[in-house]
């Protein structure tokens, strides 16, 4: 019997020609509880299990992601996203809370 856990979304993602990976976009209304568990697998081989938590800095002005995995991710350009790239043929799923936009870019 599958279980849902209170306040999470889930969603599943393929990474396909044209796309570099994911992202998660926080908007500064949650900067308290914004939290992303992904399984999945990079391309054929390789099991993903990666932990993301982010959180406005004190200024309001960027994201603070702390991630455990082992997959890099990254502070866009304007503060509001945390992105990694995956290789094409990627499998995702993906349980969120906070973030507003979860997807494959």
């Amino acid at each position: 019997m599958a279980t849902r856990l209170p306040g999470f979304t889930t969603k599943r993602l393929s990474i396909t020609t044209g796309q570099k990976g994911i992202y998660l976009r926080l908007e500064k209304s949650n900067w308290n509880k914004c939290f992303a568990f992904i399984i999945g697998c990079n391309n054929i081989g390789d099991a993903v299990q990666e932990t993301v938590y982010g959180f406005y800095n004190s200024d309001e002005q960027k994201i603070v992601a702390k991630t455990k995995g082992s997959i890099t991710w990254t502070v866009d350009q304007s503060g509001s996203s945390v992105g990694t790239t995956l290789s094409v043929g990627s499998e995702l799923l993906v349980f969120y809370y906070g973030f507003t936009v979860v997807g494959a870019y």
